[in-house]
């Protein structure tokens, strides 16, 4: 997650098709937005999503 210019972000957004990536966040600079953000991203992986088994090698 890195800092980006809101005015950039349209534009990085669209790049995300381009990459091994589902979504693109834009990190808040406030603190308290940033934790908000950061206990968000905690919940979703931890709650609601449901991964697919492992693969056996």
């Amino acid at each position: 997650m890195t800092e980006t210019d809101e005015k950039a972000a349209p534009v990085e957004i669209l790049s995300v098709e381009d990459n091994p990536g589902d979504v693109r966040l834009t990190k808040p600079v406030d603190l308290d937005k940033f934790m908000h953000v950061v206990k968000s991203i905690d919940s979703f992986w931890l709650t609601v999503v449901t991964l697919p088994p492992a693969k056996q090698q």
